[in-house]
């Protein structure tokens, strides 16, 4: 498993960096441009990062109430500009050398409300609870969609998406058998190494959306 490991970490690693690049840029981009573009601007700078040979899939970007729609089409009616008040999500993802990449960041351009500032706080505790649970190889991926939920589920907060998926090398970005998830369905057991996603959100309908996403290899697994 330290070949794929090694890649993953390299490849995230390019993806985290085109994330920095991109989002303080923004700002100065014609939004309304970006957005019936469909995420084009994004591609211009994807495709200046070494190694990247396609993008993974159309970037999904939204920005207040469109971040509310989990995985937001542009529409040229429907796009926004940014204005520094709101919340603004950016889903995207590439197929590089070493493999593929999914990752999802938000952030507020100026001062977030006190609403969004708990909302995001929740969705990041529940992300770091996933990423540190420690549990049986063999378990079953819905048995841990608890640990992201968790921090929303106290104060009756919740999303409506699996937490978690499996990503292909260069292939699908998303792509089983294994995933964590709400539905009891899907019973493949998580093993040492595999690569999921880990990604819990928050969504208030017609005000803003919240995702925070990185992909991870098992490794908190112990030997038993």
């Amino acid at each position: 498993m330290e070949l794929p490991k090694k890649s993953m970490k390299k490849i995230e690693g390019n993806e985290v960096f085109l994330g920095d690049l991109v989002v303080p840029n923004i700002s100065c981009f014609d939004h309304r441009t970006f957005f019936k573009k469909e995420g084009r601007c994004m591609d211009a700078f994807s495709d200046g990062v070494i190694f990247n040979f396609l993008n993974g899939f159309m970037f999904y970007v939204g920005l207040s109430a469109n971040g509310a729609i989990i995985h937001y089409k542009p529409e040229p009616d429907s796009c926004s500009v940014v204005d520094g008040k709101e919340l603004f999500l950016l889903d995207s993802g590439g197929q590089y050398i070493d493999g593929t990449t999914d990752i999802t960041r938000t952030v507020h351009f100026g001062e977030p409300s006190a609403r969004e500032r708990e909302c995001f706080t929740r969705v990041l505790q529940g992300h770091i609870a996933l990423d540190q649970a420690v549990f049986p190889e063999n378990t079953p991926g819905f048995v841990l969609d608890a640990f992201a939920r968790s921090s929303l589920w106290k104060v009756g907060l919740d999303y409506r998406h699996g937490t978690g998926h499996g990503v292909g090398a260069a292939l699908n970005v998303h792509e089983g058998p294994h995933s964590i998830s709400f539905r009891f369905g899907n019973m493949t057991p998580l093993l040492r190494g595999m690569i999921v996603s880990n990604e819990p959100g928050y969504y208030e309908d017609h005000q803003f959306g919240i995702r925070i996403e990185v992909l991870s290899p098992f490794l908190h697994i112990p030997y038993l």
